[in-house]
């Protein structure tokens, strides 16, 4: 039998199909298999018509259009969630992702098999012309993408934070810290270095106490011990942070907050700018802090490190580009001036 792939129609095809029926009363069953294919696709085909909207399209609507208002009332932060949900382009909300990266197919030969087999059945799939074998492959790739991202966090389990912890980053367990020669960190894992884990700590804070108060022997217990004595070293030099950290962990809210500022040091900050100092500022100052430790304990302990004395302050500091900026006309290559000195404005943080 010669289908007429060319009516899209689901009436027209039943119809077509009955003619042929009334003629060929006896049809054999690959004949009937063809005629069913021949109906359900064109019934699937009208029923996908008819989703103006599909998923995928309404997810990018709610990120486009929601208000800022209604966007705020979804969030169980309020605007702090807006902020969590950023990136450094405010206008550029962020969606949640797993990569599988090179070092995972490396150290998981089953990954790689997978990933093998998905690219044969991907060539296949170019290849293939008839309808149901195409429909067959499709839905087995769609199994085998989804199969390859649980094998991935079987080998390295992530932390992927729930709806309480407001963010949307993904850490894994484990720690691996580098550094190049201009003394910018390449870090992986749970560190205090990295911001994002920083922020984490503090959005969960209160919680995180709870659960490990009782649990002396488990590692978040020391976690949470060692983030109170770094964030204090870190956040008293900074005497508004430390009262904003401090008011938000106990609850406040950002109109609370920003009239104790006000009575206790004279400063006037929106709510928008106290949420962005909490959910950025104040976990960025704890991890620079962090770096900073590391860099002293790297450079004292692993390697010998070179010390350059700032003509201004008058502080020692690490002869690298992160302390120093770099001059060319200069015997070492660095201004005889620090970059927080070169840098420094007056400001109440």
């Amino acid at each position: 039998m010669i289908v007429d792939k060319k009516i899209t129609d689901p009436e027209e095809r039943l119809q077509k199909v009955n003619e042929f029926l009334a003629e060929n009363p006896n049809p054999s069953s690959r004949t009937l298999e063809t005629l069913a294919d021949y109906l359900v696709f064109a019934i699937e085909k009208k029923e996908r018509s008819k989703e103006v909207t599909t998923s995928n399209r309404a997810t990018t609507i709610a990120k486009r259009e929601t208000s800022f208002e209604g966007l705020v009332s979804q969030l169980d932060g309020g605007e702090d969630g807006i902020y969590n949900l950023t990136s450094d382009n405010k206008n550029v909300l962020l969606a949640p992702k797993i990569t599988i990266t090179k070092r995972d197919i490396e150290e998981n030969k089953d990954l790689q098999q997978m990933l093998d087999t998905i690219k044969f059945w991907e060539d296949r799939l170019k290849e293939t012309s008839e309808v149901r074998n195409k429909y067959a492959i499709k839905k087995m790739l769609i199994e085998m993408r989804r199969d390859q991202y649980l094998m991935k966090m079987s080998n390295r389990p992530p932390i992927i934070p729930k709806a309480i912890t407001k963010t949307k980053t993904v850490i894994f367990l484990n720690e691996e810290i580098s550094i190049n020669e201009e003394g910018v960190f390449n870090i992986e894992g749970f560190s205090f270095l990295r911001n994002d884990v920083c922020a984490q700590m503090l959005q969960n804070y209160s919680r995180l106490h709870q659960d490990c108060s009782e649990e002396l022997n488990a590692d978040m217990w020391s976690a949470v011990r060692d983030f109170d004595a770094l964030s204090e070293r870190a956040l008293s030099k900074h005497p508004i942070l430390y009262a904003i950290a401090i008011a938000k962990i106990d609850g406040k809210t950002n109109s609370q907050i920003r009239e104790k500022l006000m009575q206790d040091f004279k400063v006037e900050y929106s709510e928008e700018f106290i949420s962005s100092l909490w959910c950025r500022k104040i976990p960025n100052t704890i991890a620079e802090q962090a770096q900073e430790e590391w860099l002293e304990w790297y450079y004292t302990e692993k390697e010998k490190g070179k010390y350059k004395r700032c003509s201004k302050c008058g502080q020692n500091k690490l002869s690298i580009p992160r302390y120093f900026t770099r001059n060319k006309t200069s015997k070492d290559g660095l201004y005889s001036i620090c970059k927080e000195c070169r840098n420094k404005k007056v400001r109440p943080l």
